[in-house]
């Protein structure tokens, strides 16, 4: 090659990876992916604390909750969309379904709360101040100035008045029902305690809970049917029998011949309790007694199924010539503490309200009326799980919007919301079951126990677990100011349970390693379905808050590092009287989920 061509060799060379180096910076810029603006995260607003109105008893030990939302990023959610509607108030929302209310406290006849109630509702609920009690404390001897108040209130206000509630087995009093020397004194008590509240408004009050929560917890309807076998044992059926309830409902009728009159009571979305009152509703229904409706109170939490509300709404639609008031309506947000939420919290319970108000107005022909339990979270008597539609400052949360747009949210999320199944440790040791707290416990996480189930939140705690080749360990540690064990039901006695599940089955029935193991506050052990009883040891003590109960239970698999079984801890709380008011979980959001170790938390041997 002559030294010409040499060069024109050389010069075609030098273009050619010249281009080959623009060509690879070109590709190199064009796969890089251009940078997104990452979304602004929605802070929730910290309200400011106020007042707390007076509402339903809670028990001393539980602290009053702040109700502050927890600023933190949450996801991209289009607030604007989601914010437009085309009402101003919910009542407005829901004029052509049903009504729409709230409760009734005096902190609603002045100021800003007066005009946010005027605005969103349309119905009031008393929520203290009609209970047996607070009408006739002293018998024979009625107080009215509270109630004519709320009377005249709703008369200047247009407001419709239901009455809670006429014969209740809590807050009557220490003689009502009680110090009837026979049936028909009680009888009379009774019919005197209806004509005096009752009969005293009649044609002012327009619909009663003449009956509230009479129905047992934790039982089924029995093969025969006959419902009288649930009933909850208090004042009424000692000293009248099984028959008060249709006996209060004739009654109320004659006090109040046209006020519609119901019965109330929680729990009514889990099926067991749900059949039990169809049952009774039909059967009394079918004998002229003259009730009208059912009161389904809806205390919820974020994750009840919605399927199931659904089944008991078809399950009372059946009943001839019967409607249905959902009278006691919140939502809490399990596993927050003081009222505190982050904004992925605040948009998962308004997902759930969405999905709740698609299905009352798809059964809005049956459904009567729609109660709050109280409109802002700070007054709430679930206020540690902020429950309600507004603050307590009254700004609206994300709940509010979803009542009055619930198309737009109820798509943001899935129709029931699996319950999450918490995962716990246990540490390994071998303690003294004797009641107080070895050094060995130190090693153990502590775990609240306050998943409420029942409609009051009473004694709450926490639980520790321990293991070795020998025993699974628990340690509870109870808040609790009133101890009680007076009742014959040793489950409704102050008392902790440890279910156990050592083969982790997950299974919604028992197997021969599932075991529920019951301590009093006095250390009496009973059980319920347990694989033998033999081995099983506790002790309980009492404290300055409470009671303290240390249980073990003998290992029926092999115990090693590893292992993970299924367990749960429960807290069954005692009034004064000895009736169970309250049942706290671990992990567990239904009543009849004592009998369902799918239900029940993991814990893994460490």
């Amino acid at each position: 090659m002559n030294r010409r061509m040499h060069r024109i060799v050389l010069a075609w060379l030098l273009v050619s990876v010249m281009l080959m180096g623009l060509t690879a910076c070109s590709n190199t810029k064009n796969d890089t992916p251009k940078p997104t603006d990452a979304p602004t995260p929605v802070p929730t607003e910290t309200p400011v604390a106020e007042p707390t109105a007076t509402s339903t008893p809670t028990p001393t030990n539980t602290p009053t909750p702040t109700n502050t939302a927890t600023p933190t990023p949450t996801p991209a959610y289009d607030y604007e969309t989601l914010h437009k509607t085309e009402y101003t108030s919910l009542k407005e929302a829901y004029k052509d379904y049903f009504m729409i209310g709230t409760i009734y406290t005096e902190m609603i006849l002045a100021g800003k709360d007066k005009d946010l109630v005027l605005a969103n509702y349309d119905v009031i609920t008393p929520e203290n101040l009609m209970k047996p009690e607070e009408m006739q404390r002293v018998q024979g001897t009625f107080k009215y100035t509270a109630s004519d108040k709320m009377i005249a209130f709703a008369k200047e206000n247009e407001l419709t008045v239901h009455g809670h509630c006429l014969a209740w087995h809590q807050q009557s009093g220490n003689w009502l029902g009680k110090s009837a020397k026979d049936r028909e004194e009680a009888i009379e008590q009774l019919r005197a305690h209806i004509n005096g509240v009752a009969g005293y408004y009649k044609g002012e009050i327009y619909s009663w809970d003449v009956v509230n929560e009479a129905i047992n917890d934790g039982v089924n309807l029995p093969a025969d049917g006959d419902w009288k076998k649930c009933l909850r044992q208090s004042q009424w059926t000692q000293s009248i029998g099984d028959d008060y309830i249709e006996i209060a409902f004739q009654l109320a009728h004659e006090a109040a011949p046209d006020a519609k009159l119901y019965y109330n009571d929680y729990n009514l979305d889990q099926p067991a309790k749900a059949k039990i009152v169809a049952a009774m509703v039909a059967d009394m229904k079918s004998r002229g007694i003259p009730i009208d409706g059912i009161g389904m109170q809806g205390h919820y939490s974020t994750t009840t199924s919605i399927t199931n509300v659904r089944n008991s709404l078809d399950m009372f639609g059946a009943i001839e010539g019967i409607t249905v008031s959902v009278s006691e309506l919140d939502v809490q947000i399990n596993g927050i503490k003081q009222g505190q939420y982050d904004g992925e919290q605040e948009m998962q319970q308004a997902i759930f309200y969405a999905r709740l108000f698609n299905l009352y107005k798809e059964y809005s022909d049956l459904i009567e009326r729609v109660t709050f339990w109280g409109y802002k979270d700070n007054t709430s008597w679930r206020a540690e799980g902020a429950p309600l539609l507004f603050k307590a400052n009254l700004e609206p949360k994300e709940a509010y919007y979803a009542v009055l747009n619930p198309d737009a949210y109820a798509a943001l999320g899935p129709q029931d919301v699996k319950p999450s199944t918490k995962k716990l440790e246990a540490a390994k040791g071998t303690p003294t079951i004797d009641g107080e707290v070895d050094d060995c416990w130190k090693d153990a996480k502590s775990y609240d126990i306050n998943i409420a189930i029942m409609a009051w939140q009473g004694a709450k705690g926490t639980v520790k677990y321990m293991w070795d080749e020998n025993n699974f360990y628990a340690l509870f540690d109870v808040k609790d100011s009133v101890l009680n064990k007076k009742n014959s039901n040793t489950y409704e006695q102050d008392s902790i349970e440890l279910f156990l599940d050592q083969n982790n089955c997950k299974e919604s029935t028992y197997d021969k390693n599932c075991g529920q193991y019951r301590c009093n506050f006095d250390g009496e052990v009973s059980y319920g379905t347990v694989p033998s009883k033999d081995g099983v040891v506790a002790k309980a003590v009492k404290t300055a808050t409470g009671y303290r109960v240390e249980i073990a239970v003998p290992m029926l698999v092999e115990a090693k590092a590893g292992v993970v079984m299924g367990v749960d801890g429960h807290i069954n709380d005692a009034d004064d009287k000895g009736a169970r008011v309250s049942v706290m979980k671990l992990n567990a959001t239904q009543d009849s989920d004592y009998t369902n170790p799918a239900a029940w938390a993991e814990i893994t041997l460490k």
